[in-house]
């Protein structure tokens, strides 16, 4: 594999935030993380996707997302029915906050995954 190759830019990339990073504090979840600013990887799609091997991939969750959004669905209920659990927690937290708001009892989290997991769709392409 050449230098060019999308793992090795990601590898690049990876070393650059371990050598050049800066330590902050996530303001969302209070967790400790090292970070630079502005970096991209590009990727020319028409040469394949660029599916990294050197982290496990959740080959799985990721069909069964891929399928649960382009049926348009806004239902989290597939996904967990199919034990891919990436959007339960940020579902619930919305849903959470908006009973707080109604100054109602939020039901358990595992009760909400299963029933009511419903997410905002996307916005279309412009």
């Amino acid at each position: 594999m050449d230098e060019n190759h999308p793992e090795y830019r990601y590898l690049q990339l990876l070393q650059d935030i371990l050598d050049n990073g800066e330590w902050k504090i996530s303001h969302s979840t209070g967790v400790k993380l090292k970070s630079v600013f502005g970096r991209q990887i590009r990727f020319d799609l028409s040469q394949g996707f660029p599916l990294l091997t050197t982290k496990k991939v959740f080959v799985r969750g990721i069909i069964h997302e891929l399928i649960w959004f382009l049926s348009g669905s806004s239902n989290i209920k597939y996904l967990v029915e199919n034990n891919v659990h990436i959007w339960d927690e940020w579902a619930y937290k919305k849903y959470s906050w908006a009973m707080e708001a109604k100054k109602q009892k939020a039901i358990p989290y595992e009760e909400f995954t299963k029933k009511r997991g419903q997410l905002r769709r996307a916005s279309p392409p412009k």
